[in-house]
């Protein structure tokens, strides 16, 4: 039965990854190409994509749910993401199989998928501006024509359903604090202690960082500042501008004296966006 599937491999791959072929590909590219499990090349058409946390844990929720507990991982943690997604031969895939790694071993592969995702999200993205441009209806002429590509495979992959168009302008989003309100709370950063309040820009300052660091801490997406920050002796306000952002992700976001003030598209702020264009 083994030799079997081992023979009948390349056929039987493309029925059963469900994982749309433009993530599959955008996967393969971020890591270079690499086996995750045992660090050795692994060719395109023969990739396979392993979920770190298995998928038929989704299947047992509350099981799901204390492994998440256990090995101390968002709730919102997305078996169905590149964040649980690593690239791997299918012999290093099947040998895994259904396996639910301990904890330490989990964390090790999640950190590496972690690292990596807002590279993959980036080679998913130029992956269908290529498409739009054309640009991958040559490739696919081209891999028909000498043989890498097989005519089914070609079928299969067309007759996936479209994707939604990736939502490339960035969002808004202003966040705010009154300066002596910060002094007055109970709830204001320890640090504070250090200053008093004529130390205002010094203050301001650290606020930014320590503000920059959590979202850092929070998000996979890339963020920057449009433009430079309001200070006018009583408030502070920070615009900042995050690419592909998740709104599960930021959600997250709590703090004692940050209000998030306004959140809005780049154009509704400051025009026609110009496309944002990954290096």
């Amino acid at each position: 039965m083994l030799s079997c599937l081992i023979e009948n491999k390349p056929i039987l791959e493309m029925k059963k990854q469900h994982i749309p072929p433009r993530k599959r590909f955008a996967l393969w590219l971020a890591y270079k190409g690499i086996c995750c499990y045992c660090k050795k090349p692994v060719d395109y058409k023969d990739v396979w994509i392993d979920h770190i946390l298995p998928e038929h844990l989704l299947k047992t929720p509350e099981k799901l749910k204390k492994i998440l507990q256990e090995y101390e991982l968002d709730s919102d943690f997305d078996v169905e993401d590149y964040c649980n997604w690593i690239p791997a031969h299918w012999r290093c895939n099947l040998e895994k199989g259904g396996t639910v790694f301990d904890k330490g071993t989990t964390r090790y592969y999640i950190s590496i998928a972690s690292g990596k995702v807002t590279t993959a999200q980036e080679k998913e993205l130029r992956v269908i501006r290529e498409l739009e441009r054309g640009k991958l209806l040559g490739s696919l002429e081209i891999a028909l024509s000498e043989g890498l590509l097989s005519k089914q495979a070609l079928i299969t992959i067309l007759q996936q359903e479209p994707s939604p168009k990736v939502r490339i302008e960035p969002i808004i989003i202003t966040f705010g604090l009154n300066y002596y309100d910060l002094w007055e709370s109970k709830l204001c950063p320890d640090w504070l202690n250090d200053y008093d309040p004529s130390d205002y820009p010094i203050v301001c300052d650290l606020l930014e960082k320590d503000l920059v660091k959590q979202l850092k801490s929070l998000l996979t997406c890339e963020f920057f500042y449009p433009e430079a920050s309001g200070r006018n002796g009583e408030t502070l306000s920070v615009r900042l501008s995050f690419m592909q952002l998740d709104e599960k992700e930021m959600r997250r976001f709590k703090s004692n004296w940050w209000e998030i003030l306004e959140i809005a598209s780049y154009s509704d702020i400051y025009g026609e966006f110009t496309e944002y264009q990954s290096t």
